[in-house]
């Protein structure tokens, strides 16, 4: 038994390139673009701006359900690090395996991916964020269902790139 999308919406995604990304070498230290151990870009200052270094594959478009946190869950999270964003975009195992968005049972959408937009099943533009969504965690759900024993993988969105938060 798979568990389907309730109201799904379109996604335009952009994954994070990690290979483009590491090639990039900042003027100074580190000689590398991204940090593997953090899973997150080096930015470096250019001026009096901070310039990211993140480069992105093709966007795809995906079949999501959109949900809320509520305001208490926003606060607290386990990770120690509280996105600004409430979204969470839930995506289905056989739309990632139609898309070869899935490795061994693995979401290949990673932290620092972008989210430029949401449409209507018909293509209608219905949100487009003030300023892109970006991927801070990926995680599995729906325990017990799907051939991987995992059917669904939740999106948690952030405001602003994980490199260039600064101290929030």
């Amino acid at each position: 038994m798979r568990v389907p999308l309730i109201f799904p919406m379109l996604a335009t995604i952009e994954r994070i390139d990690t290979a483009a990304t590491a090639a990039v070498n900042p003027p100074g230290e580190p000689s590398s673009g991204y940090d593997r151990d953090l899973r997150e870009p080096y930015p470096y200052i250019s001026g009096t701006s901070i310039v990211d270094t993140r480069r992105y594959m093709t966007a795809f478009d995906i079949p999501v359900q959109v949900e809320f946190k509520k305001f208490e869950e926003i606060r607290e999270e386990f990770s120690g690090d509280s996105p600004d964003s409430n979204m969470i975009l839930v995506l289905h195992h056989m739309h990632l395996e139609a898309l070869g968005l899935l490795s061994s049972g693995r979401c290949l959408i990673e932290k620092g991916s972008r989210i430029s937009g949401l449409k209507s099943r018909l293509g209608a533009q219905s949100l487009t964020p003030r300023s892109p969504l970006y991927v801070f965690e990926v995680r599995p759900d729906s325990q017990g269902f799907g051939p991987s024993g995992f059917d669904l993988e939740l999106v948690f969105t952030h405001s602003r790139p994980p490199a260039l938060r600064g101290g929030d």
